[in-house]
């Protein structure tokens, strides 16, 4: 909220359309002078041009317009382009604003796969570099190993809940009568098809009052990528769906402990969600685990980021596991014993109900038919980028 609220109240507004920067400023009472303006053009997560401009005087009310150099917005390449731009007069800063101007564009191409293994607990793919199960049990990944090194212990399990915060005071006693904190699957069937392992079940709070049937479907690929298809329904929920909605629909994932670095493509550098994203930039951002959210004296949701195609738990030589999506997903990450990480299908917004609205319709998760479609993949921070454009690809 700190973060929109000095958003909004910033003197100047950015708007970039056809190569020319306008800078519209929403004072009434001083002019800016000699306002310069520090410009970055970035591909992907590397710097490629810097250039500054400056505007002898915007007046109150007035809005000027810059013409960029061509320099500024060439984007040849088939890449994520985004230009920075940072106004300031003296010291005291006026605006900032990020502008993509340019997203990658996957390249449809079909992967070889890679047969299943049956093994007690369910099916297992072993090659000389990866290795994991699913275990029948839960329909979950299990023992995500690389190069002999456990990663993820668990893999992503399908998840309705998050922790109630102030604004949630009106459905936290629904979300605790649903049992969304323990919710758990019973697997009805599994079977092969072809490649892919496919497992259909139901998951739903203790006494299965309601449920939620899902299908999850793994399709494991050569180059060490893991295809997840995961989509569901609800039965029998509350006052059939009604008025009411969930904190989130998504899955929980568990990384050893000294997976301690989160790197990210999506809204940030600060914690963003659906309904409070006003204040971010769009791009590649990395950051500790243990500095994403913040530990309130009352537990509640917090550190999460919105809009993310990639989201992956590293350590600090760079070696860990990704999650990559070519639609946009809400992820977060959490220490403790073992790192918890969050790749979501939808988080619902925050709004402001401790002293005003819930969250608006369009920032709430309703009790629809979901899917998720996403890569696992092991990566390395200097290839991180790369092998999410390949992931991208093979998801086209």
């Amino acid at each position: 909220g700190f973060y929109s609220f000095a958003k909004m109240n910033e003197p100047l507004r950015l708007t970039l359309e056809d190569g020319i920067l306008a800078l519209r400023s929403v004072l009434t009472f001083r002019t800016m002078k000699n306002v310069c303006i520090d410009l970055t053009l970035r591909r992907d997560d590397h710097a490629i041009c810097h250039h500054a401009l400056s505007v002898s005087a915007v007046a109150p009310g007035e809005t000027v317009s810059v013409a960029l150099p061509e320099a500024l917005l060439s984007c040849e390449a088939n890449a994520l382009y985004t230009l920075t731009a940072r106004a300031t007069e003296g010291e005291f800063a006026l605006a900032h604003e990020a502008f993509v101007l340019k997203a990658y564009e996957p390249v449809s191409v079909q992967a070889a796969t890679i047969s299943w293994q049956k093994i007690p607990e369910g099916f297992a793919i072993r090659t000389e570099d990866v290795a994991f199960e699913v275990h029948l049990t839960d329909a979950r990944i299990h023992h995500y190993t690389v190069h002999g090194r456990e990663i993820m212990p668990l893999g992503p399990q399908l998840s309705f809940y998050r922790p109630a915060n102030d604004n949630d005071k009106r459905r936290r006693g629904t979300w605790s009568d649903m049992h969304l904190h323990s919710v758990s699957p019973i697997i009805q069937e599994v079977r092969l098809d072809g490649d892919t392992l496919v497992l259909r079940g139901i998951m739903g709070g203790n006494a299965r009052m309601w449920h939620s049937p899902f299908t999850v479907a793994y399709t494991a690929l050569d180059d060490g990528h893991i295809r997840v298809k995961l989509g569901g329904r609800f039965v029998n929920v509350p006052h059939h769906g009604r008025g009411e909605w969930l904190p989130r629909i998504g899955t929980d994932s568990f990384f050893s402990a000294d997976c301690t670095r989160f790197s990210y493509l999506g809204y940030g550098p600060d914690e963003t969600y659906c309904d409070s994203r006003f204040q971010a930039d769009f791009g590649w951002f990395d950051a500790k685990v243990a500095d994403l959210g913040f530990r309130y004296d009352c537990p509640q949701e917090n550190g999460n980021r919105t809009g993310c195609h990639a989201a992956a738990l590293l350590d600090e030589s760079g070696h860990g596991v990704a999650f990559l999506s070519n639609t946009p997903c809400d992820a977060a990450a959490f220490p403790g014993e073992q790192v918890q990480l969050r790749f979501d299908y939808k988080e619902a917004g925050l709004g402001s109900a401790s002293c005003g609205p819930e969250p608006l319709d369009a920032y709430v998760v309703h009790y629809l038919p979901y899917e998720m479609n996403w890569v696992i993949t092991p990566v390395d921070r200097d290839n991180l980028i790369e092998t999410a454009k390949k992931a991208w690809d093979e998801l086209c």
